[in-house]
């Protein structure tokens, strides 16, 4: 078995950011929609930022630190993975070429059966009940949930001399600056040529890319990439796609 080599550490929060990739064209079509410039950055920064990752992992100067890929997938069980399940459904070839290499955990709980608490129990190590939410999920408005210097699991590798990135669903909250304080938080509110006052930055990651709710954008390091023009809505988008899936070239009868 042939362990990593070197480098630092990248912790992925992944299930909603390659929008338009890999996916058919008419689906790419309908995330590209007033997006274009935003999709082709994407595609060019994942490429650079794959190539950054295998920079940093030859070059980092304690041998003993190995690479750590983080991956929260919402709505994935255990027996998704062929590795785990020789009858799945779905092909997992990367994630079975990960399980002999490393270790395969094949008993594990999480704290929660929804996203935001699940993310802030794994980052913190508290149960979410501890926090200001009790249950349910944040809405796209929301106060960030991790508490300011709060440590986190970002914080602790930070501090041992790791890189640390987010990339993807954040879902733990923005504190973005406002146009008039006394106002709602949203997409017409916000300063957007002011960077967030609160991101994934201050929970001790690195690097951060992801989605800039509420607003429909994406921010990069808390700053948002084009200024949003509506509201982060996705049951929106979702019923926009619908209406019009019929004259797509890839749509059933």
């Amino acid at each position: 078995m042939q362990r990593p080599k070197r480098g630092n550490i990248y912790i992925r929060l992944i299930d909603e950011l390659a929008m338009g990739s890999g996916r058919s064209p008419g689906t790419q079509r309908y995330f590209s929609d007033g997006h274009s410039e935003i999709v082709r950055y994407l595609k060019t920064h994942f490429l650079l930022l794959s190539l950054l990752g295998i920079c940093h992992g030859l070059n980092a100067a304690d041998p003993k630190r190995p690479n750590i890929i983080m991956i929260l997938a919402d709505d994935l069980g255990q027996g998704d993975l062929s590795c785990n399940n020789p009858d799945s459904k779905i092909p997992t070839p990367h994630l079975d070429r990960l399980a002999p290499e490393g270790i395969n955990f094949s008993d594990a709980h999480s704290p929660s059966g929804v996203c935001s608490p699940t993310r802030y129990a794994l980052l913190t190590g508290r149960y979410a009940w501890r926090s200001a939410l009790i249950k349910g999920v944040l809405n796209g408005a929301s106060p960030p949930l991790i508490e300011r210097r709060r440590l986190t699991l970002s914080g602790i590798l930070k501090s041992r001399g790791y890189s640390t990135a987010a990339i993807g669903k954040w879902h733990l909250g923005n504190e973005w600056p406002l146009k008039n304080p006394s106002e709602k938080v949203t997409p017409g509110n916000i300063n957007w040529d002011q960077p967030a006052q609160y991101s994934a930055l201050d929970a001790g990651f690195t690097y951060h890319f992801g989605l800039a709710r509420p607003g429909w954008a994406f921010m990069e390091n808390g700053r948002v990439l084009a200024k949003p023009t509506e509201v982060f809505d996705l049951k929106k988008r979702l019923d926009r796609y619908r209406s019009n899936s019929s004259s797509l070239p890839h749509s059933r009868s």
